[in-house]
């Protein structure tokens, strides 16, 4: 499933789909990332642990859930359109399951 954030007058529409939502430790992710208007531009990855990329569509991001109660991530991009510095983020959330 896309989300797609568009927001009017700022000239970049953001859309990221991982490959899957929820799962078992450990989780291996694949984002894509067809953000368009924001070329040439930036892009700032939080994973919701920790780690970050600028990549335009990062490399596979494994998480991690070592305890017995389901563990949720809020995955956020932010991305700018570096000729009129327009901006749009969007969060979505990833759930790696307990551990049995």
């Amino acid at each position: 499933m896309a989300y797609p954030i568009f927001s009017a007058g700022l000239l970049v529409c953001e859309i990221i789909t991982p490959d899957r939502f929820s799962g078992c430790h450990p989780l291996d992710v694949t984002f894509t990332n067809t953000t368009f208007n924001a070329t040439p531009g930036r892009w700032e990855w939080d994973f919701g642990d920790g780690r970050q990329s600028s990549a335009q569509t990062p490399p596979v991001h494994p998480f991690f859930n070592d305890t017995k109660s389901n563990v949720t991530y809020n995955v956020h991009l932010l991305a700018i359109n570096d000729v009129n510095e327009c901006q749009d983020d969007t969060t979505i959330q990833i759930t790696v399951n307990a551990n049995p």
